[in-house]
C-alpha cells in the first residue's frame, strides 16, 4: 500500500489591497446515522468568504484527502490510499462567496476491503491549504436509523430560541399537510415568507422561517453558540445586511430537536433602515448548525422589493 506524504506548494492569489484570504473548509455527510448496507456520502467544500476571486495552486500533492478512524483512533479507510498525486501544477479559482465542492463515497469497507463493524467513526477532511476539519457518523445494522444519538431530555426541555418560542418544535404541530418549502436534505424542507412583497425605507418586514422534517426519523442539530439561524439580505449578489450584525450570542452548546413529522417556525423582524439602497432583494435564511457549510442546512429564500 502506497502512502504519499508530500509538502504542498500553495499559492493564494489576491490583490495587495486585501488581507489574508478568508477561506473555510467544511465536511458534511448526507446523514448522521446509517442503516445496514447504506454507504456514507461525504461532502467537502472549500468556501471563499471574501468579496474577490481567489486563485489556488497546488504542486505535487492531493487537493484534498479524507480519513476515517474508529473509536480507537485507528485509520480504517483513507481516500488517497494507493493513489498517486499528479506531478503537474493544479490551478483553480473560487468566485466571491462561492465554494468548490467535492463528493466522495465510503462503502463502509476498510483499507483491506473488509466490511467495518457497527459503531461510531470520525471523518477527517483535509482541504489544502487549510487545517483538517472533522465530523462523526454512526454505522448501524438496522434497516434505518435516526438522525443522531438520544439526548438527555432534561437538558432540552423548556429551552427557548431567539424568538422565545419553544425550541422543541412541538406544541403538537405536526407536518400532516405535506412538505413546506424547498428540500435541503432528503425529507427535510425549509421556507422563508415575508408579510408583504414590497416595502418602503423605514418600514419593518415580518418574516417567518420554517424548517420541516417530513422524514421518518428525527434529527438533533448542534450549534456552538445560542444562534440557531441566520438571515441575510442580498442585493446584486452581495450581502448587505445580516440578522447577527451588531448582536452578541452566548458561547454555549445549543441543540435543536426536530422529531419526525414536525416543523419549527421562527419569527424575525427585518427593519429597513434609512439609507437602504432601493432594489429587488433576496432574503436568505439558514441554520447555523455545526458541520454544515453556511446556507446548506435549511436554506430558504424569498424576494422583497424595497422602494
Amino acid at each position: 500500500m502506497n502512502r504519499w506524504i508530500l509538502t504542498p506548494l500553495v499559492v493564494l492569489a489576491a490583490t495587495a489591497a486585501h488581507a489574508a484570504p478568508p477561506l473555510t473548509a467544511l465536511v458534511t455527510t448526507d446523514r448522521t446515522q446509517y442503516g445496514a448496507g447504506r454507504a456514507v456520502e461525504i461532502n467537502l467544500a472549500l468556501r471563499n468568504d471574501a468579496d474577490f476571486t481567489q486563485t489556488i495552486q497546488y504542486g505535487s500533492t492531493f487537493e484534498y484527502d479524507v480519513i476515517v478512524r474508529d473509536r480507537s483512533n485507528r485509520i480504517v479507510w483513507q481516500w488517497s490510499a494507493n493513489k498517486r498525486p499528479s506531478r503537474e501544477l493544479t490551478r483553480f479559482q473560487i468566485a466571491p462567496y462561492s465554494s468548490r465542492r467535492t463528493r466522495e463515497i465510503w462503502d463502509r469497507r476498510d483499507l483491506e476491503g473488509r466490511k467495518v463493524a457497527d459503531g461510531t467513526y470520525s471523518i477527517e477532511a483535509r482541504l489544502y491549504p487549510l487545517k483538517p476539519v472533522f465530523t462523526q457518523v454512526y454505522l448501524g445494522s438496522g434497516s434505518d436509523t435516526g438522525g443522531g444519538p438520544a439526548r438527555d431530555r432534561e437538558d432540552r426541555d423548556g429551552r427557548r430560541g431567539d424568538d422565545g418560542r419553544d425550541d422543541r418544535g412541538g406544541r403538537g404541530d405536526r407536518g400532516n399537510d405535506g412538505p413546506i418549502g424547498t428540500p435541503f436534505e432528503r425529507g427535510f424542507f425549509a421556507q422563508l415568507k415575508a408579510d408583504r412583497k414590497s416595502v418602503r425605507v423605514g418600514d419593518t418586514v415580518d418574516l417567518t422561517y420554517t424548517v420541516s422534517n417530513q422524514s421518518d426519523y428525527g434529527v438533533v442539530y448542534d450549534f456552538n453558540t445560542m444562534q440557531i439561524y441566520e438571515v441575510e439580505a442580498i442585493l446584486n449578489g452581495r450581502c448587505v445586511w445580516r440578522l447577527s450584525d451588531g448582536r452578541a450570542y452566548g458561547q454555549r452548546l445549543t441543540q435543536l430537536d426536530l422529531p419526525a413529522g414536525t416543523r419549527k417556525q421562527f419569527k424575525i423582524s427585518f427593519p429597513i433602515a434609512r439609507g437602504t439602497r432601493p432594489g429587488d432583494y433576496t432574503l436568505r435564511a439558514y441554520l447555523r448548525a455545526n458541520h454544515y457549510e453556511p446556507g446548506t442546512a435549511g436554506e430558504a429564500t424569498t424576494r422583497l422589493r424595497i422602494d
